[in-house]
């Protein structure tokens, strides 16, 4: 409990800013408009289908935020190019998530304590995930990130209790502050040659890290400026090359 209101408090700040810049970080570029999008959901089966073409906003949000507490199943039908930020927070009964291959971004805190998500495939072009946005999904116990992939907000996977490996996209520079924090299954994260730093706390309380296969060479490794509370990767094994 403690762990999750630490980063709760991290988040009001961040959408109190985000308020008060006027804006929201769904992943669209500046100068595009939002694409106009409809829900329908059907309560037999608990599945949300959403249809529409362009990047989502918050209006579109709005349209199935009634249905939160019953939606067991999201399916996103192809024209969407993004997942809006907070578009399903706390929809602990959601269960598995269908992405169109179009959806390049992944909005802040777009599935964040959906407890009960074990099941989401990640397109091929997928460029962005914000941050927490996969924040407290405590049954999601394995994720393949697209090598397309080339910004990982942070707290993105924050106290994904049950993911047990990651394989980072070979395009990923930096592991951002609180990306993997509290992952207490995780044994094992590959990490590609091109990493130049590791924020803080982004592999604390990581208590069962025992692998860390690097891209890279030893010298490439120790060259790496990692930040504060990352005691987990750094008494890890370390195989280079692989």
């Amino acid at each position: 409990m403690k762990k999750r209101i630490a980063l709760l408090l991290a988040l009001v700040m961040t959408v109190a800013l985000a308020a008060c810049a006027g804006s929201e970080d769904n992943g669209a570029p500046a100068s595009e408009p939002p694409g106009e999008f409809t829900s329908v959901f059907d309560e037999a089966s608990g599945t949300l289908t959403i249809s529409g073409r362009g990047w989502m906003d918050g209006e579109a949000r709005e349209s199935w935020k009634a249905h939160e507490d019953e939606i067991v199943s999201v399916v996103i039908e192809e024209g969407a190019a993004n997942v809006v930020e907070i578009a399903f927070d706390d929809c602990e009964n959601l269960t598995s998530v269908t992405l169109p291959a179009g959806i390049t971004a992944i909005g802040e805190s777009a599935f964040w304590g959906c407890e009960n998500l074990t099941d989401i495939n990640l397109p091929a072009g997928l460029t962005t995930i914000g941050d927490s946005a996969f924040g407290c999904c405590v049954n999601l116990t394995d994720i393949t990130l697209p090598e397309s992939l080339a910004s990982i907000g942070k707290g993105a996977f924050y106290s994904c209790e049950n993911l047990t490996s990651v394989t980072l996209p070979k395009g990923l520079t930096s592991i951002e502050e609180s990306t993997f924090e509290y992952c207490e299954s995780m044994t094992e994260i590959s990490i590609p040659a091109g990493v130049v730093s590791v924020g803080d706390l982004a592999f604390y309380g990581c208590e069962s890290l025992r692998t860390v296969r690097f891209g890279g060479s030893a010298e490439q490794w120790a060259a790496i400026t990692v930040g504060k509370n990352n005691e987990a990767l750094l008494n890890a094994e370390v195989i280079f090359g692989s």
